[in-house]
Parts: structure tokens; sequence; C-alpha cells
């Protein structure tokens, strides 16, 4: 761990020279050039069309430091590229460092991204090509509501910071949260869906039905008539738009190099050594995070070996491999079955790899004990039938400590 501390630091403190020049560029917006306010890219896709730059909002205070001055309900910080805000009664202006929010405000990225402080500490990071609007806040900032318009929007709300009711809401879809880290996204396909990473999450439908808890690392949309789906693994690498935000050599890359000629050779020299460090800093993160799923997924077969070691001792039964993990949802047919034992309702039961999950009843050739073995096939959706450096998990169920018959 120490030798991986150094290499952060370094990458960190090259990158912040980096940043001291790229907020000059986006402050004044001109290319220094030829003294033209740059626009955005006539060839740019994006979902969220994007405002004809106007002045900067000058009606608003920025504070020094990223801090929300009294009065105010909010602050834009950490800006890249395009975004812009929305007062209301007003038209759409490009948006300063620091700049000051209300309620009713709504801010818009085009190739751009930004964070975003509320009062009561909860942060926002809204990425490329996104619209939000801060529909509603209490005097005390611990009633949000956030309307999604468009594109994905992060929200970390931290629990016992001040901020104890959170909402996002989409045209089908209501979140609401007391403390966790989620996305709702209306641009990963044709509704909404939300993704929890940390904590749970309630959320509703538009179309209504009652109200379903998302716990962590899972995620849910809606189907084409309004209703919640049924719940899916969150996609392994989909926390790395959260973990990996501040990481933004390639667009330090784009913003310097391609609008300076004095130094460009050394900007290009810097910026390339940045994303060198910053490839070294993606693998450490995934590996972790790798690790940190796999850990997880572990700890929910966990609960499912609790819930067969139950089946058996209500019934005295082993579940046969027929049975399956129906027979923690279903009555089977046998005196003393008190399930269901799982929360889970449907077949196949799925690894957080979109994988079925495989129960197998054994017995030891050795001992003669009967066991189970829960078995996903990992990361890389391979059986490695245990072969040295398997991602397998497997979960032995000690049958035979029951003391029933073999």
């Amino acid at each position: 761990m120490p030798k991986y501390k150094h290499q952060f630091n370094f990458f960190f403190f090259k990158f912040a020279i980096l940043l001291l020049i790229l907020p000059l560029v986006n402050a004044f917006g001109q290319d220094p050039q030829s003294n033209k306010t740059l626009s955005p890219s006539p060839t740019a896709k994006s979902p969220i069309s994007t405002p004809t730059p106007k002045p900067k909002i000058s009606e608003r205070p920025v504070s020094s430091s990223g801090e929300i001055i009294s009065g105010y309900d909010g602050v834009l910080f950490g800006m890249v590229k395009d975004v812009f805000i929305k007062t209301e009664g007003a038209g759409w202006a490009t948006a300063t460092e620091n700049v000051q929010l209300k309620v009713k405000d709504a801010v818009r990225t085009a190739m751009g991204k930004t964070k975003m402080k509320l009062r009561g500490r909860g942060e926002l990071r809204l990425p490329p090509n996104s619209e939000m609007i801060l529909v509603a806040m209490d005097e005390r900032g611990e009633k949000v509501t956030i309307e999604l318009k468009g594109g994905r929007i992060w929200n970390n709300i931290t629990p016992g910071g001040g901020v104890v009711n959170y909402t996002v809401k989409t045209p089908d879809l209501v979140a609401g949260v007391r403390g966790t880290l989620f996305k709702v996204s209306l641009d990963e396909g044709p509704h909404s869906r939300l993704a929890v990473f940390d904590g749970s999450v309630y959320v509703t439908s538009a179309a209504g039905g009652a109200e379903t808890i998302i716990p962590a690392n899972q995620s849910i949309t809606t189907d084409p008539s309004g209703r919640l789906t049924a719940l899916k693994p969150v996609l392994p690498n989909e926390i790395n738009e959260w973990t990996e935000w501040d990481a933004w050599a390639l667009d330090i890359h784009q913003n310097i190099s391609s609008q300076f000629s004095v130094g460009g050779e050394q900007i290009d020299a810097m910026a390339k050594t940045i994303a060198d460090d910053q490839k070294r800093y993606e693998k450490i993160m995934n590996e972790a995070n790798r690790t940190i799923i796999v850990n997880k997924e572990a700890e929910r077969l966990e609960r499912f070996k609790e819930a067969f070691l139950k089946f058996a001792r209500d019934t005295g039964v082993f579940p046969s491999n027929e049975m399956n993990f129906t027979a923690l949802m279903e009555n089977p047919g046998l005196p003393g079955w008190k399930g269901p034992y799982i929360e889970e309702k449907t077949l196949p039961l799925l690894d957080r790899w979109g994988q079925s999950l495989r129960y197998t009843l054994k017995k030891s050739a050795q001992s003669g004990n009967t066991f189970g073995e829960i078995h996903s096939n990992g990361p890389d959706k391979t059986d490695q039938n245990d072969q040295v450096g398997s991602d397998d998990i497997r979960i032995l169920i000690s049958y035979y400590q029951l003391g029933l018959p073999q």
C-alpha cells in the first residue's frame, strides 16, 4: 500500500499544475490567439442540446474556495469544459467556477461536466450531456428534490450530514434516499434507470405500484408502460465514472495543448506523463473495485448458504439437486417447511456478472459426509474448475454438522 501512496501523490501533484491553467481557459471562454468565444464542437452528438453560449452569469456571487455563501442553496465547482446555468425567469448563461445556486436553478452540461455541493453536505456530479433542476429545498437543507431532465446524475448523500430526505425525479421514476451513493439516468435506454452502489434507495414508479427498496450493487429500470422491472446487478465497472471522476488527463490534454502554442511541447509531454500515471491508477482502482465486488458477491452467497441450512433444519431433508434454489422459495411438499427462506422470487438466480448460480448436493468420497455447494463463475464468467488463479466463488454448506442422517 505505501508504494501506491507515492504514485497517487505524484499523479495528483502534476495534475494540479495543469488544473491551474485549465480554469483560465474555461473561465474566459476565449481562444487566446483569435480572441473569439469558444463554442462546442459542431460535430459533437448530444441528446442534450447545447445552448448558445452567452455572457457569464453576473447577478450571482462566486465563492473563493467552493463554499456555499449564506443565502444560497448550492455551488458549482470542479467544472470542465462547457457548463451552463439557467436561473428562474432568465435564459441559459455560461456558468463560472464556484458560482452560487438557488432553488429553481437548472444546470446543463454539453461536452463538459461539473460537481455540485448542496446545503446539508450532499454532493452531486453531472456528467456530460446531462441536465437537472434544483426543484426544492427546505430552510435547513434537509429535504431536497432534484429533477433529472436528461442524461445522468450521481448523488452522494452522507448519512447524518444534514440531508435526510433526498429525492430525484424523472418522468417515470422517483428515487428517495436517506444516505447513500446512487446514480439515476435517462440516457442508458428508452426509460429511467436507477443504480445503487452503497446503502439503499427506495423507488416508486410514476405508473403506480408499491414502493421498492433497492439494495447496494443492484439496479432497476422502468418498462415501456412506466412500471418497475426486476432487479439486476450493477455493471462491474459502472462505479468507475464516480471513482475516476477526477482523472481528467485527456480532457486537460485536449483543452490546453490545442489552445496554447507557446510551451505546447512541454504541455504535451506533461499530459502524456499524467496519462501514463492515470493508466497505473486505473489499474489499481479496477483491481480494488473487482476485489470489493467479489467479496460482496461472496457475502450474498453466504446468505443463500444460511437459507439452505435453515431449510434442512426445518424439514430434516438435504435440498436435492432437483429441488435447487426453488426449495428456498416454494414448499416442495415437505412437513416443517417454514419458507420462503430468501427474498428472491424468480429463477434463475444470477450473480453480479449476469451468470446463473449453481447449487449442487455432494457427498465426500473420503468421509462420506453430505455437503452442498453454491458456485459462481466469478468476474470472468468461466468455470475454472479450481485452477490456480481462478476467480470462481464457491461456498460450501456443511449439512453433516446438523446431525441429520447421511
